[in-house]
């Protein structure tokens, strides 16, 4: 869940564009889009091999806690 979403591109010239995600702003942290490429590159890795990767991720990732 995002407080604020920038994106490089206008949804409204092209809904497509919301996947032109540039930065999101959650619970005052804000994640640029190599931070939320690196979330989500850990994610799918610990979702290949649970037991390994579940160890490196915290508990929850969009509050780093």
């Amino acid at each position: 869940m995002a407080d604020l979403v920038v994106l490089d591109a206008n949804p409204l010239a092209d809904i497509r564009n919301t996947r032109a995600i540039h930065a999101v702003m959650t619970r005052g942290r804000l994640i640029t889009r190599e931070e939320r490429e690196k979330i989500l590159a850990d994610v799918e890795a610990a979702a290949k091999d649970p037991e390994a990767g579940a160890a490196s991720l915290p508990a929850c990732v969009c509050h780093g806690i």
